[in-house]
């Protein structure tokens, strides 16, 4: 997993047989983490931070 630094999103990768394949996550989306067991929001992760135009 690939998180944003600039606004709520995330690169998540997943392994299907001999591939990688790349999802992308955006604002509220359930994040699941199968192999741990848990979802959260992809929100949560950013929970607190506030985020500032870029530069032009």
């Amino acid at each position: 997993m690939l998180l944003e630094l600039t606004t709520i999103a995330a690169a998540v990768f997943e392994r299907r047989g001999d591939d990688w394949i790349g999802h992308l996550l955006t604002g509220d989306r359930p994040l699941a983490l199968p192999e741990i067991a848990v979802e959260l929001r992809l929100s949560d992760l950013y929970d607190g931070l506030t985020f500032t135009p870029p530069l032009p």
